[in-house]
This record gives structure tokens, sequence and C-alpha cells, in this order.
């Protein structure tokens, strides 16, 4: 069964890790698209920037849809923990995942440097992404 799925992050990296190590930890995430490079990882929506590093502001940022199938989570979820040690601090990966019967899934995964680093943000991430929902309707602007 394949369905889609949208993966958002803005994940910041340590200085003098390189583009190469980046790809090398998310060996698992290209390997699964086939690709070899960030450069390759495109976005079902043209609109969306995919897998980029930016090199000089030190973010990874990940704005993708793909068609994906069951063990894609798994993937990601090596992906992320490869990744981790090259992370500046924990921050939330949003993950939502869109059923073929129209039903949306919301997942929240969290990376980071170490496990203490990533328990100690999982709380922190679940508060604030429940309160910015909830904030949202209320907005004046």
């Amino acid at each position: 069964m394949r369905m889609e799925v949208h993966v958002h992050a803005e994940i910041p990296i340590l200085e003098g890790v390189s583009r190469k190590q980046i790809e090398r930890a998310l060996a698992p995430w290209l390997d699964y698209l086939d690709a070899e490079t960030l450069a390759d990882v495109k976005s079902l929506e043209p609109e969306e920037p995919g897998v980029r590093y930016d090199e000089k502001e030190l973010i990874l940022l990940l704005c993708w849809t793909g068609e994906i199938g069951r063990s894609f989570l798994r993937v990601l979820d090596a992906a992320l923990d490869n990744l981790g040690p090259l992370c500046y601090e924990a921050v939330e990966v949003d993950v939502t995942l869109y059923h073929d019967n129209g039903e949306q899934e919301d997942r929240l995964l969290v990376v980071g440097p170490t496990a203490p680093a990533i328990h100690e943000a999982q709380p922190r991430c679940m508060i604030e992404d429940p309160t910015a929902l909830l904030g949202r309707p209320f907005d004046k602007d």
C-alpha cells in the first residue's frame, strides 16, 4: 500500500559539519528514494524545497512531500538517528501521513545530538505543538 507523506523540520547543524556528512547520515532515506545527494531529493509539491542544507546558516531544511510505502517510517527513524550527532540541539520533525481513504495522521519525531537532549525536547515539543495549533484560530492577523 502506497501513501503520501510530508516531512517538515528546520534542524540546526553543528559548525564544521559538511554536506557529505549530512548525506552519509541521511543515507537510509536517500537510498529509499534512490537518490545520491540531497539535491536529488525532489518533493511532489513543486513549491517545496525538498531537503536542503544551508551551509551559511547551518540549517538542514526538510520540507518534502513524497510517495512512500510501509517501511518509510523505519527508514526515516534510522536517518534521523544517524543525523542526531550532527545536530546543534534537539528539534521536532513533523511527519504527516496522507492515507488513501482521505484520513490524515500526524506524527512528531525528535532529532538531537544525545538521548538526554531528545528526552528533554520531547515534552517541550508536545506542549508547543498543541499550543500553536490551538492558538491559530484566535490570531487576529
